[in-house]
């Protein structure tokens, strides 16, 4: 079953939306940035599209809407969309394996997809594949069951 995309979170540094906090964060990474999240529920999975940057500076939006989907959906699957994500630091990678690791634990599937460009780039250096369940198309991803446990 497909549901239409739930907009969940949203930060953006421009001139005119800025408070305080959120202007010493974009100063912080150079200037103006943005990461947008969206979730969506596809079949027995919650997608969260990642779009923009994903950094330290906007992990908490990150980490909100992810909180968000758990509760709302309970989901069996959580798959995380890179394809629209043009930059990735090492704190990000970091959550992102941690969050594998915790979801996994909670006998929740974590499934990577959709990085390309400098992040895939990024991620096969550092051999993430090995750390992260990650697959090379949406399609592929739901596919996947969802998670089994072992006797």
């Amino acid at each position: 079953m497909s549901f239409p995309v739930t907009l969940v979170n949203t930060f953006q540094c421009t001139l005119s939306t800025l408070d305080d906090q959120d202007e010493q964060a974009c100063s912080r990474i150079g200037g103006y940035s943005m990461l947008h999240v969206s979730t969506k529920v596809e079949q027995h999975a919650v997608v969260l599209e990642l779009s923009g940057r994903f950094d330290f500076h906007l992990m908490e939006h990150f980490l909100s809407a992810l909180d968000h989907a758990e509760i709302t959906y309970l989901p069996q699957h959580v798959i995380l969309d890179l394809s629209q994500v043009n930059f990735i630091d090492t704190m990000a990678i970091g959550r992102i394996v941690t969050t594998s690791q915790r979801l996994n634990q909670a006998s929740i599937r974590f499934t990577l997809t959709g990085q390309h460009g400098e992040v895939d780039a990024i991620l096969k250096e550092i051999n993430f594949e090995a750390m992260v369940p990650t697959v090379a198309t949406m399609a592929d991803a739901l596919a996947l069951p969802p998670w089994q446990h072992s006797l």
